[in-house]
């Protein structure tokens, strides 16, 4: 919400060579005022991205298991072949 507001100010100020347009300022608006109300469609949006989130680390961790395990393998492979 800092970003998207930092956003908004900075380009009302004047600051950058192209300042931002209407439609622009009403879309992050709009963004922020979904942020701020405590809905519970919006709710369960971030719980599902949440959850999503974190299956997709348990994903990469198990992946990561999954590669050590098989270098593993082939290491004492090697070493019994030696």
């Amino acid at each position: 919400m800092l970003v998207l507001t930092s956003i908004l100010n900075l380009g009302k100020s004047g600051l950058p060579t192209k300042a931002i347009t209407p439609d622009d300022e009403d879309r992050i608006s709009f963004c922020l005022k979904v942020l701020v109300e405590k809905c519970s469609t919006t709710n369960a949006i971030f719980k599902v991205q949440k959850f999503l989130r974190f299956r997709s680390f348990e994903m990469i961790v198990s992946s990561i298991y999954k590669i050590f395990a098989i270098f593993r393998m082939i290491v004492d492979w090697l070493w019994m072949r030696c």
